[in-house]
């Protein structure tokens, strides 16, 4: 792919075209999918104090097998070109050991469904919009000890209830020597119906 990047006044930005199948992948048909992204502030919170704002956008062809009835009980596949579409908003800010963030995430993607009525028990192709926004903190309690929790609101189909679902994550990093990260920490999962679940886990970090 191809990527352009600048600066105008105080946002930057960036603009990338891709072949949509990931750098690992050959291209397998002539879409391509385009990436922008705006950013006011600092871009690199983890590292650096500062505030951003900023907004994503992604667009990505595709080709799709849609059934369509002509005439009662008649039915002729026809080869349609959808949009895949991502938008995305986020803000964060880092100082004095304090890191805060949030994101909003919307994306409209392709879905297939078993549509069980009896006029169109098919395979059908339908367009679903799922979205997520989340929120996350972060405090340096010590120079070896930092603490973080983020939360997050899943819904797969905005048009479809209930089938959200929520995340807890709350725990620790532990930072015991250079290049080793300790994280204890307890995962809540809870679901629009049903029961939740709860998991405690401990995760290791090695960089070389």
């Amino acid at each position: 792919g191809i990527r352009y990047s600048g600066k105008l006044s105080v946002i930057d930005y960036s603009l990338m075209v891709t072949n949509g199948t990931g750098y690992k992948e050959n291209e397998n048909d002539k879409n391509k999918k385009i990436s922008t992204q705006f950013v006011y502030g600092e871009k690199n919170l983890i590292n650096n104090d500062g505030l951003n704002v900023g907004l994503t956008y992604t667009l990505e062809n595709y080709d799709t097998d849609t059934d369509v009835e002509i005439e009662p009980d008649t039915w002729i596949s026809v080869v349609k070109t959808k949009n895949k579409t991502l938008v995305g908003l986020f803000g964060g800010y880092s100082g004095k050991g304090l890191r805060v963030g949030g994101e909003f995430d919307m994306y409209t993607h392709p879905f297939y469904d078993i549509n069980s009525t009896y006029e169109y028990n098919l395979h059908v192709n339908t367009e679903i919009t799922s979205q997520i926004m989340a929120f996350y903190a972060s405090y340096k309690i010590t120079s070896k000890l930092e603490g973080l929790v983020r939360y997050d609101m899943y819904d797969p189909d905005t048009d479809r209830e209930p089938d959200g679902k929520t995340y807890l994550i709350a725990g620790l990093n532990y930072y015991p020597g250079k290049g080793l990260i300790i994280t204890p920490n307890v995962r809540i999962t809870t679901p629009e119906e049903g029961e939740g679940t709860t998991h405690a886990k401990l995760n290791f970090q090695f960089k070389f």
